[in-house]
């Protein structure tokens, strides 16, 4: 969830309901959760009182960041440890799951 609300700025609790599958009464545990942990904050929509909105502090940035760097240090280590054969088919099938992952961003 904290990776949804850092990509997609800040953003309506409904709306975030929707990107992440929740229904509305897990959503707001598991915000108040990254809200008390000063990862997530959440405050009235300017022009809807009503609304709640909400937006990634710079701590859940910074973490998504870190996060997302360990993922890719993980990945080119052992991408650097394949045979040049293992990594020939990986870079032959790089189009088709570009593809794929475009069709799955579509999806959602």
């Amino acid at each position: 969830m904290l990776f949804t609300v850092v990509r997609c700025g800040p953003i309506g609790m409904s709306e975030l309901a929707r990107e992440e599958d929740l229904n509305p009464t897990m959503l707001s545990r598991v915000v108040a959760r990254l809200a008390d942990d000063g990862l997530l904050e959440r405050m009235p929509h300017p022009e809807d009182g009503r609304v709640v909105v909400v937006s990634a502090t710079d701590a859940g940035t910074s973490l998504r960041k870190e996060t997302v760097q360990a993922r890719n240090d993980v990945l080119a280590h052992e991408l650097d440890g394949l045979s040049p054969e293992d990594a020939a088919a990986i870079e032959a099938a790089l189009p088709v799951i570009e593809k794929l992952a475009a069709r799955l961003k579509d999806r959602s």
